[in-house]
């Protein structure tokens, strides 16, 4: 019995059902750990913890692909190391480290599912939920990369018109990120070093781009795939 529950956990993970599995996990993420880490209510060290259980999940659906599989597994195991590292002697450059996994790692994973995403065959609605799920980790991605800003050029960022530091900075990444992808920019945080202002236009930039390319895909491949459907009948 416990053998077959394995063994029904080990299909979906590996399946397109695994994108859909992977979404609900980063909208946890998103919205329930990420808010309370802001508010006081969960440690960085958590927060990590619950970013790489995503990831952790996610490895069980590739880990038996591509080399950019096995490049995305070893971009885990490197970030597991080193949070364990961060907790047991804290430092500026293990924090930089963490940072730069963590983006290598969001940007693997986002390439794994768009790669089943787009691949020949029935587009279902796990397809879209791993579109989606793709476009949550590249606002992943890019905070880590305000991060990494914020760590080597202090004062990269104002909040209300003030100089902000990396520790004020550090809980608001992530919805900055996704406001600068959205195109929605409140206007509260504001890059002022060129490096974090390159990099939130190249952020909108992408955030316009992905949705209209992506479409376009999907729809042409809906349309092959019924096209072949109507072979195979005919």
């Amino acid at each position: 019995m416990p053998l077959s529950r394995l063994a029904r956990v080990y299909r979906l993970a590996v399946g397109d059902k695994s994108m859909t599995l992977i979404l609900g996990l980063l909208m946890l993420y998103m919205f329930i750990l990420i808010p309370q880490g802001e508010l006081g209510l969960v440690l960085r060290p958590w927060l990590n913890l619950g970013f790489l259980a995503v990831l952790a999940v996610a490895v069980l659906g590739f880990v038996r692909f591509s080399s950019l599989a096995r490049l995305f597994v070893l971009a885990v195991l490197a970030l597991a190391v080193t949070n364990i590292l961060l907790v047991l002697v804290p430092g500026a450059r293990l924090q930089m480290a963490d940072a730069l996994f963590s983006l290598i790692a969001a940007g693997l994973l986002g390439t794994l599912l768009l790669q089943r995403t787009l691949r020949r065959g029935e587009i279902n609605v796990h397809r879209y939920q791993g579109a989606f799920a793709t476009f949550v980790l590249l606002g992943v991605m890019f905070a880590q990369g305000y991060e990494l800003v914020a760590m080597v050029e202090p004062g990269a960022f104002q909040v209300l018109g003030a100089p902000a530091t990396y520790d004020t900075m550090l809980p608001k990444f992530l919805y900055y990120s996704f406001t600068t992808l959205t195109t929605l920019g409140y206007g509260d945080i504001t890059p002022i070093h060129p490096y974090a202002r390159s990099l939130a236009v190249l952020e909108s930039l992408a955030g316009v781009i992905y949705p209209a390319v992506l479409i376009a895909r999907l729809v042409s491949l809906d349309v092959i795939d019924e096209q072949d459907a109507r072979r195979e009948r005919s």
